[in-house]
């Protein structure tokens, strides 16, 4: 598994917008803290072989393309998950 560093900060992070999303593409994604909903936020790298996992003291602020809620994910809160 490739490592991928998020450096000490905040990093507004924008939902791929849902007519953009493909089904079985993955997606690295979080649950929505507020709906629970699945929010895909980027693409694994087209040269990355394997999962990147991502990893550091910084945090990603999103917005939930559902509910609107934008609540602010550590790197742990990623999963990379095809979209359905």
């Amino acid at each position: 598994m490739r490592r991928g560093w998020l450096p000490n900060g905040l990093y507004k992070v924008r939902a791929i917008p849902l007519d953009n999303l493909k089904s079985g593409t993955p997606y690295y994604s979080v649950d929505c803290l507020a709906c629970g909903k699945l929010v895909p936020l980027f693409t694994q790298p087209d040269n990355a072989v394997k999962e990147t996992k991502i990893e550091g003291p910084g945090h990603l602020l999103a917005v939930c393309h559902h509910c609107g809620a934008s609540r602010l994910y550590a790197p742990d809160a990623l999963k990379l998950v095809p979209w359905p």
